[in-house]
């Protein structure tokens, strides 16, 4: 498939990572001036909707001026965006994250998401347990 239409993860768009990236390196900015800053493509205006339509981004009028619009990150936009950079800095050829070896740091990545996953699954006795109660 292609065209952005064929697109069901907003991040799989091309400029999408730049739209975060770059606001997560600027904050919020005018509308037309982050998308002036990423590229002049004519698609750049349906990919902040998307991105939107995500929650990844959040766009409101200016108090003063109505015609003005702002774009900022929002919670979610901010973590995403955050792992994006990550990934592009590794990608890059920047081997440290947030002042650490990449490798220490995805090894503790991986124990956290362990944890994580041990805590959310129950052990399987207990499940059966509970599908088979004693007679």
């Amino acid at each position: 498939m292609t065209g952005a239409a064929s697109h069901d993860n907003p991040l799989e768009e091309r400029y999408s990572h730049d739209i975060l990236i770059r606001l997560l390196e600027s904050g919020t900015m005018m509308k037309t001036e982050l998308l002036r800053s990423v590229s002049k493509s004519s698609c750049m205006i349906g990919r902040l909707e998307r991105l939107e339509e995500a929650g990844l981004v959040e766009t409101y009028n200016d108090t003063f001026s109505y015609n003005t619009k702002w774009v900022s990150l929002t919670a979610k936009g901010s973590a995403v965006a955050r792992l994006i950079k990550q990934i592009h800095d590794i990608m890059d050829g920047n081997m440290t994250v947030n002042g650490g070896r990449v490798d220490n740091d995805l090894q503790n990545w991986g124990d956290e998401m362990e944890g994580a996953f041990a805590q959310s699954v129950e052990p399987a006795g207990r499940r059966d347990d509970a599908r088979n109660p004693p007679d």
